[in-house]
């Protein structure tokens, strides 16, 4: 499923937040990481995030199999 929010945090704070959440709080592990984006693999499923900014405005895209619930609750952080 592929999920988008917007956020007034910088793309460093994102993936800051994003790893203490998925990593931290789940047991999701770093399978890749960049300067705009991350991608958390575990439990039979992934997340991957990507920030960019469109109209001035910084977005947050997350691409997840078997996580959704977790990603959600995600979005309401950022």
């Amino acid at each position: 499923m592929l999920y988008e929010t917007d956020t007034s945090h910088s793309c460093e704070k994102v993936i800051e937040k994003a790893e203490d959440f998925f990593n931290g709080d789940w047991g999701l592990k770093v399978s890749s990481k960049k300067d705009c984006c991350v991608l958390f693999q575990g439990g039979g499923g992934h997340v991957f995030l990507q920030c960019f900014e469109k109209n001035d405005e910084m977005k947050v895209e997350l691409a997840t199999r078997e996580w959704d619930r977790q990603v959600k609750k995600f979005m309401k952080k950022v």
